[in-house]
């Protein structure tokens, strides 16, 4: 067998297109978001940032961080905004969404649409959807 028919860094790095269910039924909704996935070097980069900003409050001892669960809270939206490319179809009330990092990071940030984020984190950490010859080649 080949391994790069296994390789999943070349659609991680180009992102792929994941449309929306309903948080209840399941539902496809008219929706999509355009994701990196783990094997990204947008994925790779955001980690590596957080690693070094959690190793400076470390070194700054016990005084470095005022709210650590905040902060988990706040990488968390910073992660999903990192491993979102682009969307469409996204509407907010009656408005047509512009993709940006601000308004994905408002959209990500709202808690009656948690569960947005929920979907776009298990797909960014599905390998299947990333490798070779998948929907998006």
């Amino acid at each position: 067998m080949d391994l790069a028919t296994l390789d999943t860094e070349q659609r991680a790095n180009a992102g792929v297109e994941v449309q929306l269910k309903h948080p209840t039924t399941g539902a496809p909704l008219e929706m999509w978001i355009t994701l990196y996935g783990m094997d990204s070097q947008a994925y790779e980069d955001k980690q590596l940032e957080m690693q070094r900003r959690r190793l400076e409050l470390m070194s700054r001892g016990s005084g470095g961080d005022p709210d650590p669960a905040r902060r988990v809270a706040q990488e968390k939206i910073e992660m999903l905004v990192a491993f979102t490319k682009d969307w469409r179809g996204i509407e907010r009330d009656g408005q047509t969404l512009a993709y940006s990092q601000q308004a994905a990071t408002a959209l990500y940030s709202k808690r009656g649409l948690r569960w947005i984020g929920e979907q776009i984190d298990t797909a960014v950490h599905d390998r299947a959807l990333f490798l070779p010859g998948g929907a998006n080649d």
